[in-house]
């Protein structure tokens, strides 16, 4: 009898993970900054676009009709700023998220909402302060709420998302920016179910 214990219970753990519908994705793609932080002026940095990478995991609440998932969400994009010196920015968000499926299998537009923390990480930058002096700040890590919704679809397990970093960001410790720095990402990706 004990030795039935065992493959009873192995199989028991399989067939629970089997019921349990999770996936993962990974993907790539073009940052678009955003947001009123933006530009050439005194309190902004400018920044042209960047590439994105990211991953997510999800669970499906419903193991029958796997569309409603919840997990957790990491993004992170390298911002080039290209004037008189080329500057690399550092823009990243993690957190939880909840993503909808409109179809199971096949071709399916979904949308998610993560919520979460977003740091914009900046090189040494150069800027004249209110007084017109100029000023040299080296770098900074800024921390933010990660406000990140999310439109795509869905063929199979490739997927054409649109996520949106609202722009939250409005301080780089020594001066304060005219506005939020957020993103518009462009991305490619894989999401595999297991």
């Amino acid at each position: 009898m004990k030795k039935l214990i065992f493959p009873i219970l192995l199989m028991l753990v399989g067939f629970t993970m089997n019921a349990q519908k999770f996936s993962a994705a990974g993907f790539l793609g073009y940052n678009v900054p955003a947001g009123g932080g933006l530009g050439e002026g005194a309190n902004q940095i400018d920044v042209d676009g960047g590439l994105t990478y990211g991953i997510d995991a999800m669970y499906y609440l419903n193991e029958d009709d796997p569309k409603l998932g919840v997990g957790i969400f990491y993004l992170a994009s390298i911002l080039a700023g290209v004037g008189d010196d080329v500057e690399a920015y550092g823009l990243t968000s993690f957190g939880v998220k909840g993503i909808y499926h409109m179809k199971t299998e096949g071709f399916s537009p979904f949308g998610g909402l993560g919520l979460g923390l977003s740091s914009l990480e900046t090189p040494t930058i150069t800027f004249t302060d209110v007084d017109g002096n100029t000023q040299t700040s080296g770098g900074q890590t800024s921390k933010g709420l990660a406000i990140v919704p999310q439109i795509g679809i869905a063929f199979g397990s490739f997927q054409i998302a649109v996520d949106y970093i609202v722009p939250t960001i409005n301080s780089i410790e020594d001066f304060e920016l005219d506005g939020g720095v957020g993103s518009t990402i462009i991305s490619l990706g894989w999401r595999q179910k297991f």
